[in-house]
């Protein structure tokens, strides 16, 4: 993901059913391209199963810009 500017992001895994599986960041960041990296273990640290999930990644600027993207992700093992 490429940020225009630093300010907070969270990015959130989610089963199909909507309930969080992994909390890969919530906290600032500095602008510019960044990369995110999910192991496919739970917030426990357990492995999860193959499937599909939802990534959430929300970002709030400093100067107030919102940005939300919700993406599918397939875990194959």
């Amino acid at each position: 993901m490429n940020l225009p500017e630093g300010g907070f992001v969270k990015a959130i895994i989610y089963d199909l059913m909507g309930q969080e599986v992994a909390r890969l960041h919530d906290a600032e960041m500095k602008a510019g391209y960044k990369y995110l990296d999910w192991d496919g273990n739970n917030n426990a640290g357990a492995t999860v199963s193959s499937g599909t999930y939802l990534v959430k990644v929300v970002f709030e600027g400093v100067s107030g810009l919102r940005q939300e993207a919700t993406s599918r992700v397939a875990l194959l093992k």
